[in-house]
């Protein structure tokens, strides 16, 4: 037999875990008869080098685990060497500080030659400790005070704390208040704080909440107009959905100011103005239709979000109205226009002038805002007085939006 062969033969058979000459013999007459004798060996070669891995491996995690709970062990124990290095160092810094304890032998001195001019070793033990717990509460007192300039000085520099009190502050008061004043805003923050973060709250005095506001002020109305923004975009989209182009045309928000007036003048336009009241499909008008496509997700739609939509769709498509851009002034105007007219069970289907009267009546509405300080305004749920704008509500739709008027 060629030794090349040979060694093969007895190579497969140290493999296999054979060590007798009879064995030996037999995978050699095995391995003659097989014509894939290579195969067999490479194939057994390969399962014992798995297997090894595998134990390998296993012993690994064994080892692993083992080492885990070591650290796990050593960790507790850092933690309570820690603990007794820290009374170890309060009692050293005690032992060693002179003025500590002069001052406590002075308080203690003081304190019982009053009442007592040769007092017992037990007179004198009780006092010390009296004067020792008062020490200690001051101590106690510094400490809070430091953690609370701590905590405030963390909040000044983190970021995450400003940005989630705006998003809760402009998602409360965007509910009932489209247009907030600066007073509004600044309650509802002290709210938003003291109901989240208490502990945060019983740190902050007035300087620390204005401070705060101040900061976070810029960022809460660029925030509240980017929420009237998509509001005022998806009350358009609607529109034209609802429409259609063979009732309405599309205009391009980016077009000139003379094919803007050109389409404002389209009497496609006009009739759609003129429509928004009218019965769509079902008992439910143009107007309805469009305010439940934009606020598809509520089960409710408040009060102050119909008067905010019918007057976004009516200065849209008003063509007295120029442009397609609704300056603040003039929808919060309509605002007040809608909200009037609901408060009084009136439709809300615009009557001629009414824009131009609300305008040349702002200095009378200051005798009427004089006579409404008598009558209580309805409140949030917080219980902040509302601005003008304010109106919760309970109705999905409105009455006056399917009125004809």
């Amino acid at each position: 037999m060629p030794r090349a062969e040979r060694n093969r033969n007895l190579f497969a058979s140290a493999i296999a875990g054979s060590t007798s000459s009879g064995s030996t013999t037999s995978r050699r007459t095995r391995l003659r008869t097989n014509p894939s004798e290579p195969y067999l060996v490479e194939e057994e070669r390969a399962t014992t080098t798995t297997r090894t891995k595998t134990n390998s491996i296993n012993r690994l995690i064994r080892k692993f685990e083992l080492f885990e709970k070591k650290m796990d062990s050593l960790l507790n124990d850092n933690a309570d060497i820690k603990k007794r290095l820290k009374n170890i160092e309060l009692l050293t810094e005690i032992n060693n500080d002179l003025d500590f304890s002069k001052d406590v032998i002075n308080r203690v001195a003081k304190n019982i030659f009053k009442a007592n001019i040769f007092p017992s070793t037990k007179d004198l033990v009780d006092e010390t400790k009296l004067k020792m717990d008062s020490l200690l509460n001051d101590n106690a007192d510094i400490k809070k005070r430091l953690k609370n300039i701590e905590l405030l000085t963390e909040i000044n520099n983190d970021l995450d704390f400003s940005k989630d009190v705006i998003n809760r502050v402009v998602k409360n008061i965007f509910k009932a208040n489209i247009f907030p004043s600066t007073k509004d805003l600044v309650d509802e923050t002290e709210h938003v704080i003291r109901k989240n973060f208490p502990d945060i709250f019983e740190s902050m005095d007035s300087r620390h909440h204005s401070k705060l506001f101040k900061r976070i002020k810029a960022k809460l109305l660029e925030k509240l107009q980017g929420m009237r923004g998509g509001i005022a975009s998806r009350v358009k989209s609607a529109i034209f959905e609802i429409f259609g182009e063979s009732q309405l045309p599309r205009i391009d928000f980016q077009s000139s100011s003379a094919e803007i007036n050109s389409w404002k003048s389209d009497q496609r336009v006009k009739d759609a103005y003129c429509k928004l009241f009218d019965v769509f499909s079902e008992d439910r008008t143009y107007v309805q239709v469009i305010l439940e496509r934009v606020w598809k997700s509520k089960k409710r739609i408040s009060n102050m979000h119909i008067v905010w939509g019918v007057a976004i769709a009516q200065l849209f498509l008003n063509s007295d109205v120029k442009g397609i851009m609704i300056s603040e002034n003039l929808l919060k105007k309509q605002i007040k226009i809608n909200f009037r007219k609901l408060q009084q069970k009136r439709p809300l289907r615009p009557e001629e002038g009414e824009l131009d009267a609300e305008e040349t009546s702002e200095e009378e509405s200051k005798e009427e805002e004089e006579e409404g300080k008598s009558l209580k305004r309805r409140k949030t749920l917080r219980g902040h007085v509302p601005s003008p704008g304010r109106a919760p509500s309970t109705g999905r739709v409105s009455p006056s939006l399917t009125s004809t008027g």
